[in-house]
Formats: C-alpha cells, sequence, structure tokens
C-alpha cells in the first residue's frame, strides 16, 4: 500500500504537476490577451464574448473552432503588432522594451466626420479602409512598422522593433507618400468627396 501511495505521488508530481503548472500558464497568457481586446471587439465574437462572460471556451465543431480563432487572431493583428501578439501567446507579461532613437509618425484624416452626411456607413468604412489598406503595404514596403489605427487617424515608426538607419528619412518619405497615395484615390471620386490629411513626425 505504501508502494502504491508513493508511485501515486511520483506520477502525480512528474506527470500531472507539470501540465496543471502548464494549464495554468497558457490561463493566465488567455487573460492578458482578453484585457487588450476593446468591448465592441468582444462583443462581436462569440468565442471571445463566452470566455469573457464564463471563463470557458465554447464547444464548437473543430472548423467553427477554426473560424473563431483566426478571427481572434486577425483581430488581436490589427490592435498589436504581430511580434507583440507572439509573446503575449507565449505568455510573457509584461512586455516592456527599452528601445532608442524611434521615428513616430502619426496622421489624421481631415474632413472624414463630414463625409457621414454624404455617404452610407459601409462606403465610409470601405473608403477608410481601402485607404488604410494601402498605407499598411506602403509602410511594409519600406521596413516600417505599423502602431493602430484609431477611427481616421493611422500611427506608424520607424526603428522600433525592426532595427534600422535613418528612420526618420524613411519615416518623412512614407509621410510625402502617404499624402500621394491620398491624392490619387481622391482624383477617383467626386470633389466633395475629397479628404485631407495632417501629418506629424
Amino acid at each position: 500500500t505504501v508502494v502504491i501511495a508513493l508511485f501515486i505521488i511520483f506520477e502525480y508530481i512528474t506527470f500531472v504537476n507539470p501540465i496543471i503548472n502548464h494549464a495554468v500558464e497558457l490561463e493566465e497568457a488567455t487573460k492578458s490577451l482578453m484585457r487588450l481586446i476593446p468591448q465592441h471587439v468582444i462583443n462581436e465574437v462569440p468565442s471571445i464574448k463566452m470566455y469573457v462572460q464564463t471563463g470557458v471556451l465554447s464547444a464548437d465543431s473543430s472548423q467553427e473552432h477554426q473560424k473563431n480563432l483566426e478571427e481572434s487572431n486577425d483581430l488581436l493583428g490589427t490592435i498589436l503588432p504581430p511580434s507583440i501578439c507572439d509573446r503575449l501567446k507565449a505568455g510573457e507579461s509584461p512586455i516592456a522594451d527599452y528601445c532608442k532613437g524611434v521615428t513616430i509618425m502619426f496622421t489624421h484624416i481631415v474632413g472624414f466626420s463630414r463625409l457621414q452626411a454624404l455617404m452610407t456607413p459601409k462606403e465610409l468604412v470601405g473608403m477608410l479602409n481601402r485607404l488604410f489598406c494601402a498605407y499598411d503595404e506602403l509602410v511594409e514596403a519600406k521596413g516600417l512598422e505599423k502602431i493602430k489605427t484609431v477611427g481616421d487617424s493611422y500611427m506608424m515608426a520607424g526603428n522600433l522593433l525592426k532595427r534600422m538607419r535613418n528612420s526618420p528619412r524613411r519615416v518623412v518619405e512614407c509621410a510625402l507618400e502617404m499624402l500621394q497615395i491620398l491624392d490619387t484615390q481622391n482624383q477617383e471620386r467626386p470633389k466633395e468627396l475629397h479628404l485631407e490629411q495632417t501629418c506629424s513626425v
């Protein structure tokens, strides 16, 4: 009996306890990610909403679960840089890096609110999405980093997670090309739907 008891204790320490600890670590990593998701996003994704409310992941079919997982990852990707998402998923918390010589550019679309009376919400969001997708491609091509979008504002940086030389010059050049992209898209629309933007570096 003593031998059996010792064997059970050994099995628990060797196999079960590490699994429990790993599960706790994953749970904490998941909670860290959830705290970064805006409330309106939580309300739109059923699996995230259920997890926040109950602490239990929904028992969907594998296909539905995979779809929800991809949606969640896509949403996180719009909030944080991919490398930060990966570090959070790996359980790293808090994440605080010292970065020297970073150049940040913030651009704001002027006249966007005025268009609410001239366009449907779908048309308005589609216009902004097309513009910001073009900005995303430009930023990626130049080796810079998108930080985030907030409404009709866009923020990106150079020499942050990707180290580079001449980041101020690259960021300014990118900002000027963003103005060109906006001008090109404006030419495709009636004059009353033209937009302007401010860029601050």
